[in-house]
């Protein structure tokens, strides 16, 4: 539905407007661009703030590249709230359902027909860390961005060392 509506979206996020505008996915499958409600505590997690400003100065294809890795990223947390009260076997099966799905990033980058360089977003935060092949087939096929991926895998070290002593996320 996303790459139909790009347009719309790109025009909507005006950056002369000085409200911070988010992009929510909603339950009929469309999608809106709007300010949150204010000092109102959300039930789910909130999307990225502010795409309309992130606009000014980026191509158009990058911009609504970038505009997909946070709906991820946002997608993804959605999922995590709603997993919480699931057990292990249903959460393996939500996610296992995520799986079979494309990220909308991937939609987009496909649809635009991105190479390598036009992902900079996502190569600036994988080019400095390094991820071993066992964790990485622990996760394949995991519909998340590559930086998605390290952040995990950084963080399952973590867990595993359990050690108490201070590392580097980095």
């Amino acid at each position: 539905m996303m790459l139909f509506d790009a347009d719309q979206v790109y025009d909507l996020c005006d950056p002369d407007k000085r409200e911070c505008f988010c992009l929510y996915g909603l339950s009929d499958k469309t999608w809106e661009v709007t300010a949150p409600e204010e000092l109102v505590p959300t039930e789910l997690p909130e999307p990225v703030l502010g795409i309309n400003f992130g606009k000014e100065g980026m191509d158009r294809t990058k911009w609504l590249y970038l505009v997909a890795i946070h709906s991820d990223s946002w997608l993804l947390a959605v999922a995590f709230y709603n997993g919480f009260s699931l057990d292990c076997d249903q959460r393996k099966h939500l996610f296992n359902l995520m799986n079979d799905l494309p990220t909308v990033a991937e939609v987009v980058a496909d649809h635009w027909k991105l190479d390598d360089e036009d992902k900079s977003t996502e190569d600036s935060r994988t080019n400095t860390r390094e991820i071993t092949d066992v964790s990485v087939q622990k996760f394949a096929g995991f519909a998340f961005q590559r930086f998605h991926l390290v952040e995990l895998v950084h963080i399952e070290s973590r867990i595993k060392n359990n050690d108490g002593s201070q590392q580097s996320m980095s």
